[in-house]
């Protein structure tokens, strides 16, 4: 498989990329971003062209104005639809918005265009599975490496077979599996080595870079040092042949040094150590690659002003750029944090901490609404749509019949989702009330009739009663609300058998054990989210005694019909009401 050249001068493309995220990113975009442009850009006029590589440009400095030269080439036809929602994707990726990115790149996937360019697929399958990595969504990124392997296969796309099997060999690196996942990784990169697709060089650095990560947390540094001896060998063979920019060049040297330098360190050749680290020191701009490699080095050496003034260094990069909130900011005020600490300097590293919070609460606040945004969003209406643009731009052959009748269906699409939506919302709140009512009744369960001390009558009582204490010991000590409860504290506390636990829940709560504490959690959740409206979901989760927001996502939503966060904004549209 084969590019054709870009159109494009990249140089300040990669020089915004080197200075804000680094080699690896760089890598990244050649490999994943600018192939995919290429392609399209044959039948475009020179004033297009021109727009889109300004609209790139602008990403980095003005996104406001990217989105606003992108919306103007829309309203002029001068790029589809689906091309568009492809270098929308582009930007957001930039910015290192991964949420927004995926919904602009499954338009695409989901687009008729893409329907009938199998490659277009897997160039978009490409930049998804980039995405769900980046977020660490193994699920997603299952079913989208499964998707883009079979493709390949049948293609006989041996390019696209390597990174489908690179995904593949980072998910089983990720599931604990590492020494087969690693050795997926090697594979792949062999096989892009020799695929004869133009961009093979850098992409198999890239996978031979982080092949060489991997192993360094693994603690596999005779490994790693074989690996590093080995890219060596490819730079010089085929890199440089390849006639790289040099201050590409420049910066793959660089990081091969911070590299060298930790493998050397842990493996206790201090003097080569140092000396790969002056060489890193001695770099022109040691801002223009991805710093957290060489972390670990100067941890472990204990030069904690060199990671302060590093840290300083990138967060001012960072800053010039405007990107105010990432993870590359995250791990720069961690680091200064930590660095600090060592130097006993608590007031600075205090400084550090607030900050490092203060961003984290911003990432996780944007990554919250652009997932359920996500979960939300239904990729088939896109296809709807499209279908409507272009039976509109049919019915204006008929120019005032069909004016006027696309008028009149507007009009009537309009009332009928705003009736539509008024009746769903009305049901909505009176089945809420009606729930919550409940839920209140149930907190409160009416007292037994039996005695647990009498003596039983029949077994079948025995049993009852024996449920009775068991249900009565969950409810009034409120054990549902421990994450860690176990069936083994409840039969030491119910005083209950264990070969009658489970049968017990079957007949007399006709349910499972697991599902009657669930439900349990999930209706004093229901009361929490009326009663506590400034507490996050997060929070509501953790206090219930889910182990994680995700499961309380997932519980409440197969019960209820509805998220935890749909449910929280209709209880305060309802109180809004009412007041």
């Amino acid at each position: 498989m084969t590019h054709q050249a870009t159109e494009y001068p990249l140089p300040t493309l990669l020089w915004h990329w080197l200075s804000r995220y680094g080699l690896r990113a760089t890598l990244a975009l050649l490999l994943l971003l600018l192939p995919a442009v290429c392609r399209s850009a044959d039948t475009t006029d020179p004033a297009t062209k021109r727009a889109i590589e300004k609209i790139y440009s602008y990403s980095f400095f003005d996104m406001n104005r990217a989105l606003l030269t992108l919306n103007r080439l829309r309203s002029e036809k001068r790029i589809d639809t689906h091309r568009a929602d492809k270098i929308e994707g582009d930007l957001f990726l930039n910015q290192g918005n991964f949420f927004e990115a995926l919904k602009f790149y499954k338009r695409v996937l989901y687009s008729d265009e893409a329907a009938r360019d199998p490659g277009l697929q897997m160039r978009i399958i490409r930049m998804v599975l980039l995405c769900y990595d980046s977020t660490h969504n193994l699920q997603k990124m299952d079913y989208y490496q499964r998707k883009l392997e079979q493709m390949a296969y049948q293609a006989n796309d041996t390019a696209m077979r390597a990174v489908a099997l690179f995904n593949k060999g980072k998910m089983e690196h990720y599931m604990g599996r590492k020494a087969i996942g690693c050795q997926m990784i090697r594979k792949a990169a062999q096989a892009m080595e020799h695929s004869g697709m133009k961009s093979r060089v850098n992409e198999t650095y890239y996978y031979r870079i982080t092949l060489i990560e991997l192993l360094q947390q693994d603690g596999a540094y005779p490994a790693a040092r074989a690996e590093l001896d080995r890219l060596a060998q490819f730079i010089n063979t085929h890199m440089r042949r390849a006639g790289f920019d040099a201050s590409i060049a420049r910066s793959v040297e660089r990081d091969l040094d911070a590299h060298r330098a930790v493998v050397y360190s842990k493996l206790g050749m201090k003097a080569e150590a140092a000396h790969s680290y002056a060489d890193f020191m001695r770099a022109s701009d040691v801002m223009e690659f991805d710093f957290k490699c060489i972390m670990p080095y100067l941890t472990d050496n204990h030069l904690y002003d060199d990671i302060i003034s590093l840290s300083a260094q990138r967060f001012e990069n960072l800053r010039k750029s405007g990107y105010d909130a990432s993870a590359d900011l995250c791990y720069v005020f961690k680091s200064m944090g930590d660095a600090y600490m060592h130097k006993a300097n608590y007031r600075e590293a205090a400084k550090a901490y607030l900050r490092l919070d203060s961003i984290r609460q911003r990432q996780q606040t944007a990554e919250e609404q652009s997932a359920i945004d996500e979960l939300t969003t239904n990729y088939e209406t896109n296809r709807e749509r499209l279908e409507m643009e272009r039976s509109m731009a049919r019915l204006k052959i008929e120019w005032i019949v069909g004016t006027a009748l696309a008028a009149m269906l507007a009009l009537s699409f309009i009332a009928w989702r705003e009736r539509r939506n008024a009746r769903v919302i009305a049901k909505k709140n009176q089945w809420m009330a009606h729930y919550i009512d409940m839920s209140r009744k149930r907190e409160e369960p009416p007292a037994s009739t039996l005695t647990p001390d009498k003596a039983p009558a029949t077994e079948e009582d025995s049993e009852e009663r024996l449920f009775e204490r068991l249900r009565q010991t969950i409810i009034d000590e409120r054990l549902y609300l421990d994450r860690d409860l176990s069936r083994e504290v409840l039969l030491e506390k119910a005083k209950v058998p264990k070969n009658k636990f489970a049968k017990l829940f079957r007949i007399y709560a006709n349910t499972t054990y697991s599902k009657f504490i669930n439900d349990l959690r999930l209706d004093y959740a229901v009361g929490m989210l009326k009663q506590h409206t400034n507490y996050t979901i997060d929070a509501i989760s953790a206090e219930c005694g889910f182990t994680s927001a995700s499961t309380f996502y997932t519980l409440f939503s197969q019960r209820f019909g509805m998220t935890p966060s749909e449910y929280k904004k209709a209880i305060s549209k309802d109180q809004h009401d009412n007041s």
